[in-house]
């Protein structure tokens, strides 16, 4: 079968691009993993490595500069169409997305999109209910130290000779399951109704006369 025809598909902003300068390396009905270059130039961004996680809606980028330094692991909450008469993927980002770094830092941006998408009648409640829900599976994977289950699918094909420079460099920082340390303002009890609720406490601060989203996502907390 030949390799399948790739789309990305943003709610905000609202496009949808062919992948078609994209190298499929590994296909499956359970994963698929791509390698890329950057569309458009970016100042830190060169090249990635990307695996995409149909059943658990997760694609998980493994980000690089342009000396070829690992910059962090991507992460976004996605949703997809398949369309098996022409062999096409249609990746729907569903906007919120988690960036792990080197260091052990986590990072969750982009929940302002998700309920920008809300207010805008761009995405259902059913959908919002999906994406709140494997967000929160991922973080639960990442906080449990079991993140390295979608790593290993890309270190796989990175550590060979399969993808053309795709070696790690010897002076990159080496990734795994951050440090205790690095979760320290976290509380055991950790939910993802709690980062709802820093999050709109932050965005009170932030723009207290601005933030409307809060009564839509206020029925999860």
């Amino acid at each position: 079968m030949n390799s399948p025809v790739l789309y990305r598909k943003r709610l905000i902003p609202a496009e949808c691009v062919l992948l078609d300068k994209d190298k499929v390396i590994r296909c499956t009905d359970d994963y698929l993993i791509t390698s890329w270059d950057t569309i458009r130039p970016k100042k830190d961004l060169k090249r990635g490595i990307s695996a995409f996680f149909w059943k658990q809606g997760v694609k998980v980028s493994k980000f690089y500069d342009h000396q070829d330094h690992l910059i962090c692991w991507y992460c976004d909450i996605i949703t997809h169409e398949y369309h098996p008469e022409t062999n096409t993927y249609i990746t729907i980002d569903l906007l919120a997305d988690v960036l792990v770094y080197p260091n052990g830092q986590v990072k969750v941006v982009d929940l302002d999109e998700l309920a920008d998408a809300v207010e805008q009648h761009l995405i259902s409640q059913e959908l919002l209910l999906t994406a709140l829900r494997q967000l929160n599976t991922l973080l639960s994977h990442i906080y449990s130290g079991k993140f390295s289950e979608y790593q290993e699918y890309i270190d796989e094909v990175t550590s060979g000779d399969g993808v053309s420079g795709s070696k790690e460099p010897l002076n990159s920082v080496p990734i795994g399951f951050p440090s205790p340390s690095a979760f320290s303002h976290i509380q055991r009890d950790f939910s993802f109704r709690s980062l709802i609720r820093d999050h709109l406490y932050s965005c009170r601060l932030q723009h207290p006369f601005g933030c409307q989203h809060i009564g839509l996502i206020r029925i999860f907390i």
